[in-house]
């Protein structure tokens, strides 16, 4: 969501926040289990947190500065 004068830093901020989050939700169901294998584990983080944080990147093109700050 863009604020009214096309502002995305507020938008980079959420995704950041909402990638995180999602981050942590997994911490005890995935990355502290031991009896799931890194593949796993790293298709989940693909489909689950990478997908949040880098969903407005499609959307609107990025200047390099914003790119480095969700990276």
């Amino acid at each position: 969501m863009l604020s009214d004068n096309t502002v995305i830093d507020d938008e980079i901020q959420c995704r950041i926040q909402k990638a995180a989050s999602s981050f942590g939700l997994l911490q005890q169901r995935l990355w502290k289990h031991h009896g799931i294998i890194a593949a796993v584990k790293v298709n989940v983080y693909s489909a689950a947190v990478l997908a949040i944080l880098l969903y407005m990147v499609v959307k609107a093109g990025l200047y390099k500065r914003r790119v480095k700050q969700l990276e």
